[in-house]
């Protein structure tokens, strides 16, 4: 064919061959660049204008939406976890396969905790258990430094438990553990003292114990027992309603050999355990000078604690007792010698001491 002009080199044109900007997209034909016209790596993000690629052309598995999310592993999944059981002031635990239920059993509404119940109408912010028809512990504290073996009763690290007294009455039974000596100790701390002595009198560690009455609280009657000690179980101590405490100790030995009121003078006079101390209220008369003022047979007889910190209380009532019924018996020895040297002083006595209103002696 003929032509005008310089011949036409067979070389193909190469970039450098083209003018910068000289080719546009309306020089490129639709669909004339494929993906094997690119090379490997030739496009990176700074040939991507922002918003240029959308969801469609993502290649990550699984499907989009609103609840989903993208993950590292190129992804779909569900955007959080799902919850089961969902309530008001359920508390969530963990299902232990990767889901969260609600317990309904387990409130929290920001001040009470209810564990198996909804309400305390009494509880303003606190903790409620209600452990149902269960009758063992409702609470229980352990430690991994306790091992105390008495595991007939509890476990072996546990140290405190506290349960029903009876499994429908109620009431509550506190027990302590220990592998040492001391299982159970109050501290009762106050800023002030108290010194009262009367009938509405309160204490540090004040224990008061009311009866029920209708709806509300009623004291108890006057024999009826407020306070029990048990040495395992049998009853040591009972201190009833109006006060009175009765003590049991059927093993005190007699100790009426010893001349009994000379031994409570003895612990009048010697049993403080300062010596420098004089017992206060104390008037010595001539017959105290018959007394051996040392505490050996005091402690021997059991009245007085080994280092006189205190009085052995059914010792000292023993011994309160051998004196009075000692002076007694003296008394009738001296009666019957005055009736001897004087025939007829028993009956005058017993006149006497009728028209006084005191028991008469036998003749």
């Amino acid at each position: 064919m003929p032509y005008l002009g310089s011949p036409v080199s067979a070389k193909l044109a190469t970039s450098s061959d083209i003018e910068e900007n000289a080719v546009g997209s309306s020089q490129i034909a639709a669909d004339a660049v494929g993906a094997s016209e690119i090379a490997a790596n030739a496009v990176d993000s700074s040939e991507l204008v922002n918003g240029s690629v959308d969801l469609a052309h993502l290649s990550a598995t699984g499907t989009a939406g609103s609840g989903n999310f993208l993950r590292g592993d190129n992804s779909w999944q569900s955007a959080g976890i799902a919850l089961a059981n969902d309530g008001a002031y359920r508390v969530v635990t963990g299902t232990g396969s990767g889901g969260l239920n609600g317990e309904a059993n387990l409130l929290f509404d920001g001040n009470k905790f209810f564990l198996n119940d909804t309400s305390a109408a009494y509880l303003v912010t606190g903790l409620c258990i209600n452990q149902g028809a269960a009758d063992n512990e409702i609470f229980e504290l352990k430690s991994s430094d306790v091992a105390h073996g008495v595991t007939d009763e509890a476990e072996t690290d546990t140290y405190f438990v506290a349960r029903k007294t009876s499994s429908i009455e109620g009431g509550i039974l506190m027990r302590s553990y220990t592998e040492g000596d001391q299982a159970f100790i109050f501290h009762a701390t106050c800023t002030n003292d108290l010194s009262g002595d009367t009938a509405a009198s309160n204490g540090h560690f004040h224990i008061t114990c009311f009866k029920k009455s209708g709806t509300g609280l009623a004291g108890h009657s006057t024999s009826s027992n407020l306070f029990v000690v048990e040495n395992n179980t049998a009853t040591q101590l009972i201190l009833k309603g109006n006060g009175e405490l009765h003590l049991t100790n059927t093993t005190i030995a007699a100790i009426d050999t010893e001349d009994d009121a000379m031994l409570i003078r003895q612990l009048d006079l010697v049993g403080h355990k300062d010596k420098e101390i004089s017992p206060a209220g104390i008037i010595e008369t001539q017959w105290d000078n018959f007394i051996e003022k040392n505490d050996a047979k005091l402690k021997e007889i059991g009245v007085l604690s080994s280092e006189n910190d205190f009085i052995v209380v059914q010792p000292w009532i023993k011994l309160a007792n051998g004196a009075i019924w000692q002076q007694r018996a003296m008394f009738e020895t001296m009666k019957q010698v005055a009736d001897e040297m004087l025939p007829g002083f028993s009956e005058k006595l017993n006149e006497r001491l009728q028209s006084q209103s005191l028991p008469a002696l036998p003749l």
